[in-house]
């Protein structure tokens, strides 16, 4: 038995499941635009749908917000980045040589709302006003210096003086310089041998200075050596001289004492010690053999030989 289907009824079944489908995926989208994420390297600047500055997110995780436009999120990057220029500047040092000149910078958002209030969420308009900065700092430098001076103070001096300008005004945009370095040091090209010349000499000129410098630093080393050697050679002599005469008043000690125990056997021990040194291999002694030298010979108890 087959039954009768209202289409009417279907039609509104069908209608009712269409509206539920699509308030869904309305929903389910209010609510993904609604929710993000901050990453590790990144803060956020949330902004009203006017623009207006709200709060600073610099911690990661998952946020929610009012959906656009109530709210609006803005990423700044907090990893470190670098402006470089993209072509050498032209500037005349101080004995009006041309040089030409690029830097590059490392730098890094510390402030993100001095940052946002200057650069929004854009970094190139910040590259720019860096290298701006660093080129005017450099500009105002340059004539203090000559060209061979230039090149010289390009990692020390000058890149300090630069450094030290350029963070002081990067400051005030939230942003931190890390580094400046001059990637490209070039004189126009007539100028080149008289330059390259003039370093020469001053190169030469400081390794003379310095070889000077070493002998005189060597020659005091060696006299402060041989003032030493002299010290410990006199104070080695001193206590060899100090066991020599303890061991001295030691073998006299000894020698008196096995005098007062036996004068026969220590005149005797004496006698043969006197014997070993006078008698050696090929030697030849002339003495009177009834001399008192001999009298042990003659005699074991020692008498002195009587002369007829």
């Amino acid at each position: 038995m087959m039954m009768d289907v209202n289409p009417v009824k279907l039609q509104k079944i069908a209608m009712n499941r269409i509206a539920l489908l699509v308030t869904f995926l309305f929903a389910l989208g209010l609510g993904a635009s609604m929710l993000f994420v901050v990453d590790q390297r990144q803060s956020v600047v949330m902004v009203s749908g006017l623009g207006n500055f709200k709060r600073v997110i610099s911690a990661p995780g998952l946020y929610w917000k009012w959906p656009a436009p109530f709210d609006r999120v803005m990423l700044l990057d907090k990893r470190t980045q670098t402006a470089s220029s993209q072509k050498p500047e032209s500037y005349l040092t101080a004995d009006h040589k041309e040089v030409f000149v690029s830097l590059y910078i490392k730098w890094r958002i510390t402030e993100p709302i001095a940052y946002f209030n200057h650069f929004r969420d854009e970094l190139a308009p910040a590259q720019n006003q860096l290298l701006e900065r660093a080129y005017t700092a450099l500009d105002g430098k340059r004539g203090q210096y000559s060209a061979v001076e230039l090149a010289a103070n390009s990692d020390n001096q000058i890149i300090s003086a630069l450094q030290t300008q350029t963070a002081q005004a990067a400051r005030e945009w939230g942003i931190e310089v890390a580094d400046i370095r001059i990637t490209h040091l070039e004189f126009a090209t007539e100028a080149n041998d008289a330059i390259y010349k003039q370093m020469g000499a001053e190169r030469t000129e400081a390794a003379h200075q310095l070889r000077s410098t070493g002998l005189v630093e060597a020659a005091q080393a060696r006299s402060y050596a041989d003032r030493e050697r002299e010290t410990i050679l006199a104070q080695g002599y001193k206590r060899a001289q100090m066991i020599k005469g303890d061991g001295d008043a030691q073998a006299v000690a000894i020698y008196a004492s096995a005098f007062g125990r036996d004068p026969q056997f220590y005149r005797f021990y004496k006698s043969l010690d006197a014997y070993r040194q006078i008698f050696r291999e090929r030697d030849l002694v002339v003495v009177d053999p009834s001399s008192d030298f001999f009298r042990f010979m003659h005699n074991p108890a020692g008498m002195p030989s009587r002369k007829p």
